[in-house]
């Protein structure tokens, strides 16, 4: 995510999300908003729908993440 355009990914199950460099923050469909550092990982329920990953802030480095899911 390089912090210019956020992205986003429908879900249709659970799935896991890891961060392997610089930071983001990922924003489920009901407004919750988590930030992930390089080696953090967040487990993501179904119900959150369409996930929005955001670019680092100001200062930091652009995260690269990666998600698995189901199927």
């Amino acid at each position: 995510v390089d912090g210019t355009a956020p992205a986003s990914v429908t879900l249709t199950g659970p799935a896991i999300a890891l961060c392997v460099s610089g930071s983001t923050v990922l924003r489920g469909a009901g407004g919750s908003t988590v930030a992930l550092s390089r080696g953090e990982s967040l487990y993501i329920t179904p119900d959150e729908g369409v996930v929005q990953f955001s670019g680092a802030d100001a200062g930091e480095e652009a995260g690269e993440v990666f998600l698995a899911t189901t199927g």
